[in-house]
């Protein structure tokens, strides 16, 4: 399981180097999202933010309880990235933003979903190893239809965290 682990934080840190890429082109080819673009990203990033924090905290702690929580707050990042991207055909649509502003913004979006995905992984795995329970995935799968105990538990934090991070209206 810390192989396991080793290899999800790497790929974490691949995905930072990816979006300090993506930094260097917007400043280097004075990309200027628009101001509601801005705003989800601002609120994305911060979710981001969060959840790795409270996976080094869980894994640096053991703190299963933590790690619980950090598959629902993946969840709500899943969907905050769907609709950032179904906003930006929005702007594409309606003329208030450019394909090449797109490609830019969905590097960034591809990065911070899968630095979400790895920080579900990681704390999957700490859950796993602690209890003994089923493969990771088929563990999420139960866990998310409700079948666990701990099912509660994490309906309880995904509403919480959908709860917490929203965009501003569309104007």
């Amino acid at each position: 399981n810390l192989l396991y682990t080793i290899s999800d934080i790497e790929r974490i840190g691949d995905h930072a180097v990816n979006l300090a890429e993506a930094a260097k082109e917007i400043e280097e080819k004075k990309i200027n999202f628009s101001d509601a673009a801005k705003a989800e990203l601002l609120v994305l990033e911060q979710a981001i933010l969060d959840v790795l924090a409270k996976t080094a905290n869980a894994f640096e702690y053991t703190d299963l309880q933590r790690a619980m929580k950090v598959e629902p707050h993946e969840e709500v990042i899943d969907v905050l990235v769907r609709e950032v991207k179904s906003r930006h055909v929005r702007r594409l649509r309606d003329g208030k933003c450019t394909v090449e502003y797109g490609f830019v913004l969905d590097d960034l979006l591809t990065s911070y979903e899968r630095i979400a995905d790895h920080c579900s992984n990681v704390a999957a795995e700490m859950i796993q190893s602690a209890s003994d329970k089923m493969e990771i995935h088929e563990y999420l799968e139960a866990l998310k239809a409700g079948q666990l105990d701990e099912s509660v538990q994490y309906q309880n934090n995904y509403q919480r965290y959908s709860e917490r991070y929203t965009f501003p209206e569309e104007a």
